[in-house]
């Protein structure tokens, strides 16, 4: 997950696009298909990370961390 960190060095401000830390389009994940149509996928993120964000992929005041 390429979104929520912590700390003003990490905020997406918008119209500027220099520091992607907090960028909405880059979550990453992997995802599987089995041979009988199921999908399971796998979604990361770091510790210092929260949900849920904002429109810019910022954490919102009542973000909590996802452990």
């Amino acid at each position: 997950m390429n979104q929520a960190s912590t700390g003003k060095q990490f905020a997406h401000r918008e119209g500027d696009n220099r520091n992607d830390h907090n960028d909405i389009w880059q979550d990453g994940a992997v995802l599987f298909v089995s041979a009988d149509d199921r999908w399971t996928a796998y979604f990361a993120a770091f510790e210092h990370q929260l949900v849920p964000t904002d429109l810019l992929g910022n954490p919102t005041p009542e973000s909590k961390p996802l452990g």
